[in-house]
């Protein structure tokens, strides 16, 4: 015999991963580079992720951040932003990838992620920003930015 599975078993364990975490745990910009991140990099599962962590969610609304992150020559972290049904390309995010490091750092510390979540975490980081402008095209480990 199979036992009835109980839903709220399942969403409150859902609400246990670091992704659920590090949605409901951060504010503001930083927020809405989460859901970019987490949209990235599980985009078959971020609406059940959304409706686990914001009950009575019926869906992204503007803005949000339309794009993955790039790193310009500057050195700065931008994406495209969608707002009143219009695209703002290149908004800036953050100043920089360290100013960038140091906000999810500081969420990951104010969550106690475990070191395996914080790996985690930080790898959906970096699969987030998709180019380097400021890579040197003949030497990739060289930064023509200052960061």
């Amino acid at each position: 015999m199979i036992p009835e599975l109980d839903r709220r078993q399942h969403a409150m364990a859902l609400r246990e991963l670091w992704q659920a975490r590090v949605l409901a745990g951060s504010r503001g910009k930083l927020a809405a580079v989460v859901l970019s991140m987490l949209a990235h990099s599980w985009p078959d599962q971020i609406e059940t992720l959304c409706r686990v962590v914001f009950p009575g969610f019926r869906g992204i609304r503007q803005p949000f951040f339309a794009s993955c992150g790039k790193i310009l020559k500057s050195g700065e972290v931008v994406a495209d932003l969608a707002i009143n049904d219009d695209i703002t390309r290149h908004a800036l995010v953050f100043s920089s990838k360290r100013d960038m490091e140091a906000d999810l750092r500081a969420l990951a510390d104010r969550l106690k992620l475990t070191d395996k979540d914080r790996t985690q975490f930080f790898d959906c980081a970096r699969r987030w920003i998709v180019c380097d402008f400021g890579r040197d095209p003949v030497n990739p480990e060289r930064h023509l930015h200052a960061d």
